[in-house]
């Protein structure tokens, strides 16, 4: 038996060892090569149930620029009437946008029927006069 053979056996079996004791340290993105990245994309929000009232359906609308925006549609017809920006958003451009979105979280007719109670996902409280579409902000 060589000694050379040995050497090269043990050389290769603990080359072996290291390389696994790295990949187990070594974070996933890192061991494939011409993978994305780790995305840091905020998730979707949830979706927030519309409120209807006298034949209007109103909803919050992700998608819109600001994201605190409630757009107002015909039930019958699913035309759109309005939208109305509930507060606008503020983006520093040092920051992906994505997660600098606040969105709204909750929807609800007051109880007077004339006005939709909002709340974004920071906890502040908005309410919308239906016939004005005037916004103004409700107790926080």
């Amino acid at each position: 038996m060589s000694w050379r053979w040995l050497r090269a056996a043990l050389s290769a079996s603990m080359g072996a060892v290291l390389f696994s004791i790295l990949m187990e340290c070594t974070p996933v993105s890192a061991q494939t090569p011409n993978s994305a990245p780790p995305s840091e994309k905020r998730v979707a929000p949830q979706p927030v149930a519309p409120v209807s009232h006298d034949g209007v359906r109103y909803e919050a609308v992700p998608w819109a620029e600001s994201r605190g925006t409630v757009a107002a549609f015909d039930a019958a017809s699913g035309k759109q009437l309005w939208t109305a920006v509930i507060y606008p958003g503020r983006y520093d451009p040092g920051l992906e946008r994505d997660v600098q979105d606040v969105f709204i979280t909750k929807l609800a007719l007051a109880a007077d029927g004339a006005s939709l109670e909002i709340e974004n996902e920071r906890g502040e409280r908005f309410r919308l006069d239906l016939r004005t579409r005037a916004v103004s902000r409700a107790g926080n």
